[in-house]
C-alpha cells in the first residue's frame, strides 16, 4: 500500500489528476475517514489503473501520427 503522493511519483501524474479520477471513481482506494483530510492508500490494483488512465489520456493529446499513439496502440 502506498499513499497518493508516492502513487503520483511512481506513475508520473499530478496529485490533482489522481484526485479527479479518484472522485469519478475510476481509482479504487482505501481511505482511513469519509471526511476530507484523511489519507488515502492504494494497492497495487490502483497502479495499474492509474497507468492505464494515464496512458489513455496521453494517446488523446498525441498527434495521430506520434510514435507514443502507435506503442500504446500497439500494446492494448
Amino acid at each position: 500500500m502506498m499513499g497518493s503522493a508516492e502513487l503520483c511519483k511512481v506513475v508520473g501524474i499530478s496529485y490533482r489528476q489522481l484526485d479527479y479520477w479518484c472522485r469519478l471513481g475510476y481509482i479504487t482506494c482505501e481511505r482511513d475517514g469519509e471526511s476530507s483530510g484523511h489519507y488515502r492508500r492504494f494497492g497495487p490494483e490502483a497502479i495499474a489503473q492509474a497507468t492505464t488512465l494515464r496512458d489513455r489520456s496521453l494517446v488523446r493529446r498525441a498527434p495521430l501520427s506520434s510514435p507514443l499513439v502507435n506503442a500504446v496502440t500497439l500494446r492494448s
